[in-house]
């Protein structure tokens, strides 16, 4: 016998969304619609001028203009599908969020190194509790500024202290990997029969 559900709202979420679009339409209305068809353009300009400085794929391997673009269109591509990949294992939903965001600092063609403070979302989702995954981060105090300024150096050990963070948060806790599962009997031993 099915227990019954929660109630369903229905277009309750869909009302709310469309107050929302309804929201920024007035307000970009109010602007005059200014700098709506300029900012691709500023896109561009920004990642052109700021990507070789930052600590991006694009700044590390020096890419500009179309090769910029194809290698995030890429890389963006190969994230979509190991998110797909991430959520059909077991906790797919935490993995694919993590992948997700490290897919995310991976892809931006401009990548400063405060953002890689969302890496501390596949670390909470990983380790609820303190561990030693939690102060991994300050790895990145041993290149403190805020732009790479070209180094190579410094991009390759951003890259490889967040890909380290990731893939740990991605493996399973040691405790939870040793325990014992409910309703599974520890390996040479029977459960007992009722």
């Amino acid at each position: 016998m099915a227990l019954p559900g929660p109630p369903v709202r229905r277009g309750a979420g869909h009302g709310a969304d469309g107050r929302g679009k309804t929201l920024r339409l007035a307000a970009l209305r109010a602007i005059g619609f200014a700098g709506l068809r300029g900012y691709p353009h500023l896109l561009r300009v920004l990642s052109r001028v700021e990507a070789v400085q930052s600590y991006s794929l694009v700044g590390l391997f020096r890419l500009e203009g179309t090769a910029a673009t194809v290698l995030t269109a890429l890389l963006a591509v190969a994230v979509v599908v190991a998110v797909m990949f991430a959520a059909r294992g077991p906790e797919g939903d935490r993995r694919a969020l993590s992948v997700a965001v490290a897919g995310a600092l991976l892809a931006t063609p401009v990548l400063w190194l405060h953002y890689l403070v969302l890496l501390f979302v596949p670390i909470a989702l990983a380790r609820p509790r303190l561990s030693a995954l939690w102060f991994a981060p300050l790895a990145f105090w041993l290149t403190p500024v805020a732009h790479s300024n070209g180094s190579v150096w410094r991009t390759c050990f951003a890259l490889v202290v967040a890909a380290l963070i990731v893939l740990r948060s991605l493996a399973p806790a040691a405790s939870a990997a040793a325990a014992p599962r409910p309703g599974l009997a520890a390996p040479g031993r029977a459960l007992p029969q009722p």
